[in-house]
């Protein structure tokens, strides 16, 4: 953001960061360089031999569910093995009513759909595995991000929710670092268990909340909406733990996920999946409760800023539309963004305004003109 901001000292602000946050500080967190990344290990993981028919046969199964190209989005190249795999369990059990005595066809299904969630196990750990390695930034863009939270958290003073869809650290990092007394998530904060994850030394994990119950005296409240680098399910409790950053940063602990079958200890809870599937994967908890507090966030708040989001989830377009509508009075909505998508027209579509209710003006304001912080000092440096 450039110039000086407003000062809203006792107002709340309902916050929501997409992926152009994280690719502004860390330009090695585009969705398309990832991707190609994954492929690349992928094909690495299968040796000279078979690299690439395998890599090109991933890329085909997901193209083939029509969920967009998985040469440039991560989510379409490992998301379309929960399509499958959902498919596959609705062919089970269908064909369990047709004839539930072939135990031979039901045993096939079981070992299809096994093979298409190990897949996906294998996708997911390359992907976070790839965000985990990227999200340190270096010092500079460090500092240009502490100062847009600094910006942020000093200009308001009130109860500041920020809805992140980011798996990556680099809030949260910024947050402990120069907040940590006023900041919490939905880990809890205390009774931490200890564990070893992979014959390493032992480490203190928190558990998440089942409940919106955060500490009064901690204003700033960071929701992870599709899940981080640092959530953990445990299949011994089936609950959700908060690993330290600095495990998720160790290449062995993703190796590890590789080498398991999903279902044994822990594995990483995040969305990541097609359109399709994740309107469902973020009605259960943790994801349902991250939604319900930023939707009670937004409701009272009414400065709402948007950074760096393309406005095309349809789950998170149904939050803003859902808390846009209880307002009585309507929010001041600040969208900050560089280049020209999405336009106006695309963002009022979202929050489901129409020309017959006047000019969107009264309410929304783009920012477009936002450089990175690297062409920003490039600028400033003629």
């Amino acid at each position: 953001m450039n110039g000086s901001a407003e000062i809203h000292p006792a107002r709340n602000l309902g916050m929501l960061i997409g992926n152009g946050l994280s690719l502004a500080f860390n330009p090695e967190l585009n969705i398309r360089l990832i991707s190609e990344e994954i492929i690349r290990r992928v094909r690495q993981d299968a040796g000279d031999k078979d690299a690439d028919a395998i890599a090109t046969a991933m890329q085909r199964a997901a193209a083939a569910t029509g969920g967009g190209n998985p040469m440039l989005d991560f989510e379409v190249l490992v998301g379309a093995f929960v399509t499958e795999g959902s498919f596959m369990e609705r062919l089970h059990e269908l064909a369990s009513y047709i004839d539930p005595s072939d135990a031979e066809l039901s045993a096939a299904f079981e070992r299809i759909a096994s093979f298409s969630e190990s897949l996906r196990w294998r996708g997911v750990s390359h992907v976070l595995e790839v965000v985990a390695e990227r999200t340190v930034a270096s010092l500079d863009l460090k500092a240009d991000l502490n100062t847009f939270v600094d910006l942020v958290l000093n200009n308001y003073g009130g109860t500041i929710t920020v809805g992140n869809l980011n798996y990556d650290t680099l809030v949260l990092s910024s947050l402990m670092e120069n907040h940590a007394s006023e900041f919490c998530d939905l880990a809890l904060g205390y009774n931490p268990a200890t564990i070893s994850f992979d014959g390493g030394q032992r480490f203190s994990i928190y558990k998440l909340r089942t409940a919106l119950n955060f500490p009064n005296a901690r204003r700033v409240r960071l929701l992870n909406l599709h899940g981080s680098l640092t959530w953990w399910r445990n299949s011994a409790d089936d609950s959700v733990y908060k690993f330290p950053v600095e495990e998720v940063r160790r290449p062995t602990i993703w190796s590890t996920i590789r080498e398991l079958d999903y279902d044994e200890g822990w594995y990483p809870e995040v969305v990541l999946a097609n359109q399709s599937s994740k309107v469902h994967q973020v009605l259960r908890p943790p994801f349902s409760l991250a939604y319900d507090g930023l939707r009670r966030g937004l409701e009272m708040s009414d400065d709402w800023m948007v950074v760096g989001y393309s406005f095309r989830d349809v789950s998170v377009n149904a939050l803003l539309r859902e808390a846009f509508d209880t307002k009585t009075n309507r929010p001041n909505v600040l969208v900050v963004t560089k280049g020209e998508f999405p336009t106006r027209g695309e963002i009022e579509q979202a929050f489901s305004w129409s020309l017959a209710q006047g000019a969107s003006a009264s309410w929304l304001r783009i920012q477009r003109d936002v450089l990175t912080p690297t062409e920003n000092r490039a600028r400033n440096a003629n």
